[in-house]
């Protein structure tokens, strides 16, 4: 399907294979990780034909903004001209809740902006002195698509906490989050699946 094609074609989302040097880019199985992790394949939000995938369809995230194809987020919603004129013009993207995005659409959308997320994953990787393994910059990656949070990610590498207390460290953070209540358990989810990839180099989406 067409996620599968994104996944197993580097040139066409930009990314590298796994390496044992120090990492810079993430790889096809972070990037893979990452979209299941914003648009599972069962979601309502995916449209298939054929059982392939063809499109994602933009959708209110319940904070009056919206989510265009694999996490793509427009604070705002509609009321954000700027961003929507943006994606008209760099990408044909009409944006419209409810509206399906063509897979090749919603592809270059996450391409671009997985090279945004790469920067400034490597800000904190230079900020912090680090030289990260693949899977090691896979979950920073992952971590700033969702928030730039330098103490949650400090709490991914700390070798003094065990993987229960790395977890209780990084939701620190989220714990102060006006959201918490509506989120907490997505939140947590997340952060086990990315202290799991950033330890033991699992990819597997454990929620």
């Amino acid at each position: 399907n067409a996620l599968g094609r994104f996944v197993n074609n580097s040139s066409q989302i930009g990314c590298v294979e796994g390496t044992s040097e120090t990492a810079t880019k993430i790889s096809l199985a972070g990037s893979k990780l990452l979209a299941e992790m914003e648009v599972s394949v069962n979601s309502e939000h995916v449209v298939k034909e054929n059982e392939k995938i063809i499109g994602i369809k933009t959708h209110d995230v319940g904070d009056g903004g919206l989510t265009v194809g694999y996490g793509y987020y427009i604070e705002g919603g509609l009321s954000n001209t700027t961003e929507i004129k943006r994606l008209l013009d760099d990408y044909g993207i009409v944006v419209e809740e409810g509206k399906m995005v063509e897979i090749d659409k919603v592809l270059k959308l996450y391409q671009d902006t997985l090279i945004q997320y790469e920067s400034r994953a490597q800000k904190y990787v230079d900020a912090r002195g680090l030289n990260p393994s693949q899977h090691e910059f896979d979950a920073l990656v992952i971590q700033v698509y969702n928030g730039a949070h330098y103490d949650v990610m400090d709490a991914f590498g700390d070798e003094s906490l065990n993987d229960a207390q790395a977890l209780e460290k990084a939701l620190e953070k989220y714990r102060t989050f006006g959201g918490w209540s509506d989120n907490g358990e997505g939140w947590t989810n997340r952060l086990r699946n990315l202290i799991n990839l950033y330890r033991h180099a699992d990819y597997t989406k454990l929620y």
